[in-house]
């Protein structure tokens, strides 16, 4: 796995987001998506109260910049329910962290 590289991403926030590092340990590229891509934010929110979710506490994960779409092709209702008016694209998926050691199923 020297060589090989472990990248995350979505249609919604495309190309990739984050990216493991071709150096990476072998545990690292195993349990991890990797690191934010350069000129892209991630943050994890509190699904109960919507403010950012405290260190090592789960929530969603939600990406900003310029990688995130302008919105659903026809769908604006659905657009607004993903990107709030801060930009930010709520993925619908549960994560433990913001380095994102794991991310797991959308909820």
């Amino acid at each position: 796995m020297e060589t090989e590289r472990v990248a995350y991403g979505t249609t919604e926030n495309s190309p990739v987001t984050f990216m493991n590092f071709t150096e990476d340990t072998v545990e690292q590229k195993a349990e991890s998506v990797g690191r934010i891509m350069p000129h892209t934010e991630a943050q994890i929110v509190n699904m109960k109260t919507g403010s950012l979710a405290e260190l090592n506490t789960p929530g969603e994960l939600c990406i900003r910049g310029y990688c995130v779409m302008m919105g659903y092709w026809g769908e604006p209702r659905k657009t607004d329910e993903a990107i709030g008016q801060d930009k930010w694209y709520r993925t619908g998926l549960y994560s433990r962290e913001c380095l994102i050691h794991a991310v797991s199923p959308r909820v």
